[in-house]
């Protein structure tokens, strides 16, 4: 990152022009769809990801990761429910070799799920679901866990939905979803106590009023998302000193409202626009009250897409996002990231098994910041990382 007299003297500099990093990804997924009855059907997907990297940070480093993954479900319908009945099994393996050590560890997510979805009467939907996953750790790093540690987990998760369908265009629905997020078999590398980090967990709550007519939508839609240890990076947690680490925070609430439209003009012209209002705060602990950082309290896009033919389309977009604190600013004491607004053109041309598409981002070369963070060495201040400005990009498909 650059501090703001950095960026004022040159955003496109490098501070450490040594620092470099090489990685090689290949990815393969396969996937089978096996019609069982007229009621039943199976599916699976089995995927598997290698990444392989190498480079220079204060050292030589050498990075690998591998995840290997299977989702079968079965999905039918049985007296007006929809069922879907499915496991996940998931295998990532970590390792990383530098100046500061070694770091080599595994992880085994394995999860059960079901969700119904069932009709009483023609007006109203009815969902449910539950999960229940198990998670195990076993790590080896120089510095954290130099004995190598072994640990399992598990965490459950359920869903409630309701949807009333007053007339074929007008629809309210209501859900409630228990959420979590697992530790990355890295971010466990760099906890702030030496331990393993506990499993994030949450609930959110949804109300929204749908309004469909043809091809128009009008949505409305308020939302509350509580979490507790929420994992997050802390510029100055580690046990070593005053050096990032990985952490839980204390309880969490993001609450807000969305509003969300939109409109064809004319049958080859569709406008569209939304609104998001966040506030995303410490619910509890030293920071009661504090923005949550990386954050924005307001978003809102407006875009345009016009169909020329049935093979050639235009779009813009405008997108605006207001002030951030930087990450690990919890106290909300730092500079923040700045509003800014970008408009965003593209084309695309489909012929037979051909696309092709052409985009430019920030159109008018606006000069901001995507992202910062709370620096605690040298100095305490915000450092920040400059976006792109004017970004072209040609991408060219074919479907096989």
């Amino acid at each position: 990152p650059l501090t703001m007299a950095e960026i004022a003297q040159d955003r496109e500099q490098a501070i450490n022009l040594a620092d470099q990093f090489h990685t090689r990804t290949t990815s393969a997924r396969v996937g089978t769809d096996l019609k069982i009855n007229d009621q039943w059907h199976f599916e699976t997907d089995l995927t598997a990801r290698k990444v392989k990297g190498s480079g220079f940070l204060k050292g030589d480093l050498v990075q690998r990761r591998n995840v290997y993954s299977i989702n079968p479900r079965l999905i039918g319908e049985m007296d007006n429910t929809d069922i879907t009945l499915g496991l996940d099994y998931e295998q990532s393996r970590y390792f990383l070799e530098s100046d500061f050590g070694v770091q080599n560890s595994r992880q085994k997510v394995a999860a059960i799920y079901g969700q119904l979805t069932f009709n009483p009467i023609q007006p109203l939907s009815l969902t449910a679901g539950a999960r229940y996953t198990q998670v195990k750790n076993k790590l080896d790093d120089s510095f954290t866990f130099p004995q190598g540690i072994s640990e399992t987990d598990h965490v459950n998760a359920f869903s409630l939905g309701a949807s009333w369908q007053f007339n074929p265009a007008l629809r309210l629905y209501s859900r409630w979803d228990q959420n979590f997020r697992l530790a990355k078999v890295d971010e466990n590398l760099d906890s702030d106590t030496g331990q393993l980090l506990k499993s994030q967990t949450g609930d959110s709550y949804e109300l929204a009023l749908e309004y469909r007519k043809n091809r128009d939508l009008l949505r409305a839609t308020i939302f509350r998302i509580d979490l507790e240890d929420e994992i997050a990076l802390d510029p100055e947690a580690s046990s070593f000193g005053p050096f990032p680490a990985n952490r839980n925070l204390e309880d969490t609430r993001r609450t807000g409202a969305t509003l969300e439209a939109n409109w064809y003009i004319i049958d080859a012209v569709r406008l569209g626009a939304s609104y998001t209002w966040l506030n995303a705060d410490f619910s509890k602990g030293v920071y009661d009250g504090k923005r949550i950082p990386l954050v924005a309290k307001h978003h809102a896009t407006i875009n345009a897409t016009w169909q020329i033919n049935s093979s050639f389309y235009l779009n813009s977009a405008v997108n605006y996002l207001s002030t951030r604190d930087v990450a690990g600013d919890f106290n909300n004491q730092e500079a923040t990231i700045s509003a800014r607004t970008l408009l965003n053109l593209s084309a695309s041309y489909k012929l037979n098994h051909y696309h092709l598409t052409a985009r430019v981002d920030n159109v008018t070369n606006k000069k901001y910041d995507g992202s910062g963070v709370r620096q605690t060495f040298p100095t305490t201040e915000s450092v920040f990382y400059p976006a792109p400005e004017r970004l072209f990009m040609l991408t060219f498909g074919v479907t096989l």
